[in-house]
């Protein structure tokens, strides 16, 4: 790249970053945040993750929030920076493949990824997406680098790529079998062509007259025995990475199988129905189709443009670009004939369609000119291309981000806790900070628990109470309570848990509506007025024992 290449990728990369972790710990955590710090919890008292074939998920993750929360401490900036990190990385690999493309293909197609809604969304998520995404990229590369003019270590970022998949979430298989067709298509292709259609890079005149760049070559074309033993380097780093993630390094031998174990799981996930499955996931295979038209516009154009690209008879298609136009329809294919469908799962499709929306940019500039009116033209195209995904991704990130949707018609706010945790957090965090012993607090959540049991838990004081359970004490009385209202609007059930806490509480409390999601369970948030009264001035309690006591005599 020219210097001036280098200071237009550095600030897009920058600025990518900058979006990511700007106002981070703004949103509250998610459900699946809350699930997967607490698995990291248990990290911290057993040493290790012990992989679950039914969780869905590698392991790599949870390591990488472990060291995170190590190095960070408990907070949602810690939980949330190592997937901020991995998605500003993913954009900055746009840019290695100018390799096959220009750099303004590829400065577009970072650009777009950059300021993509659900990219942004996911990467301020604590959660793995964003990882499948970066290493579905670093496979890709490697993969086209090897069908090409292999470079030194494509065999590396091929392996570590399908690597990182593997560890990363078991939908990796998806990925494996559209690429494995794309490659295929493309191979027929070149096939029926006459070889006129092959993996080649761009011209590099340059290249000729470098002699480090001629030792590369001869290094690169040396004996095949040179190539069998690289190959078995890289494939025994591969598998004692993934042995020794899946065993929790050698402390939990059983996870060393899981991955084989967890595909009849995977199946009952994806396509069962009645108990036990997650038939409420379930969506028409047209969801992930509509999630783009409402949010990714480039995205679209991508998916439109894809299959002409991929077969057109133009000589100066890149055959990397239709692989990767191939791949990216073939993985949304894949997904979309999945029943089970949650917003994140089909991101790691989005990079090919913005590599194909840079390249056709790029083929329409070149077809404008480079005059200043030219100039001008191609810049105001580049804001509409990315003004609809700007704009979206400052309602969805920044100016709403706890707005879940209509459950008919989820979009990329899912199963999103509501504001109304820092109703007990908020003041929570104030006694400790005052005083740290306000640690020892005692608290008892009937409620579901994801994401307080990680946001809590470091308060040993805090029950969490199973539906079907009561206090082992027998005793209702804490600091503060969180329980399910009762069945009925206004009229208080015998034998349910609102009915079951307020006749055997005998503290005063402050009574405050508290909703976990948008369509939760609502809640009753009691905080004892004695402990939190500081909070409330002037208010006076709304649960009073001998109130209710006087009203049944």
């Amino acid at each position: 790249m020219t210097r001036t290449e280098r200071i237009f990728a550095f600030l897009v990369v920058l600025g990518a970053f900058l979006v990511r972790v700007w106002m981070l710990d703004d949103r509250p955590t998610h459900f699946d945040e809350g699930v997967n710090g607490s698995f990291v919890d248990e990290m911290r008292s057993q040493g290790y993750y012990a992989y679950d074939p039914q969780n869905y998920h590698g392991p790599l993750h949870f390591y990488a929030l472990f060291a995170a929360q190590q190095l960070g401490g408990r907070s949602l900036w810690a939980l949330r920076m190592p997937t901020v990190l991995i998605g500003t990385a993913a954009v900055a690999l746009m840019f290695a493949f100018r390799r096959w493309l220009s750099f303004r293909a590829t400065l577009v197609a970072a650009l777009t990824m950059a300021l993509s809604p659900a990219m942004i969304f996911y990467s301020r998520d604590a959660i793995h997406e964003m990882w499948l995404v970066f290493f579905v990229m670093l496979a890709s590369y490697g993969g086209m680098g090897l069908m090409s003019e292999p470079g030194p270590r494509d065999r590396w970022w091929l392996g570590l790529g399908l690597t990182g998949m593997i560890l990363t979430k078991e939908t990796y298989l998806l990925h494996f079998v559209a690429a494995a067709a794309a490659w295929g298509c493309v191979w027929l292709m070149g096939q029926a062509t006459g070889g006129a259609l092959a993996f080649d890079e761009r011209p590099d005149a340059a290249a000729l007259f470098n002699p480090r760049r001629q030792r590369q070559q001869l290094a690169i074309l040396g004996s095949a025995e040179a190539e069998r033993v690289a190959n078995r380097k890289v494939f025994a780093v591969c598998i004692g990475l993934l042995i020794a993630f899946y065993s929790g390094f050698g402390m939990h031998w059983a996870g060393a199988i899981g991955p084989l174990e967890t595909w009849s799981y995977m199946f009952h996930k994806g396509y069962s129905s009645g108990p036990n499955s997650e038939e409420g996931h379930h969506k028409a295979w047209w969801y992930y189709g509509w999630l783009l038209c409402r949010y990714e516009w480039p995205a679209v154009i991508g998916v439109v443009m894809a299959p002409l690209v991929a077969i057109s008879p133009a000589r100066n298609v890149p055959v990397g670009l239709r692989f990767l136009a191939l791949f990216g329809l073939g993985s949304l294919a894949g997904y979309s004939l999945i029943s089970y469908k949650t917003p994140w799962c089909m991101i790691a499709a989005l990079p090919a369609f913005f590599l194909v929306v840079g390249w056709l940019f790029d083929q329409l500039a070149a077809y404008v000119g480079e005059g200043s009116t030219e100039r001008l033209s191609m810049a105001l195209l580049l804001v509409m291309l990315l003004g609809q995904p700007a704009w979206s991704a400052w309602r969805l990130n920044f100016r709403n981000p706890t707005n879940d949707e209509d459950r008919l018609k989820t979009g990329y706010v899912y199963v999103q806790t509501t504001r109304d945790i820092e109703k007990l957090l908020k003041p929570l965090r104030a006694l400790i900070a005052r005083d740290p012993l306000n640690k020892y607090v005692r608290g008892k959540i009937f409620s579901e628990p994801s994401p307080l049991v990680w946001e809590l838990n470091d308060l040993p004081g805090v029950e969490f109470i199973d539906a079907t359970e009561s206090p082992q004490d027998d005793a209702y009385d804490a600091d503060f309570l969180l329980f399910p209202r009762s069945a009925g609007p206004e009229v208080e059930y015998p034998g349910d848990r609102e009915w079951e806490i307020r006749h055997r509480l005998r503290g005063v409390y402050f009574e405050i509506p508290y909703l976990p999601r948008a369509y939760g369970e609502p809640c009753w948030l009691f905080l004892n007025a004695e402990r939190f009264g500081e909070f409330y001035p002037g208010r006076e309690p709304e649960f009073h024992p001998r109130v209710r006591e006087e009203a049944a005599r």
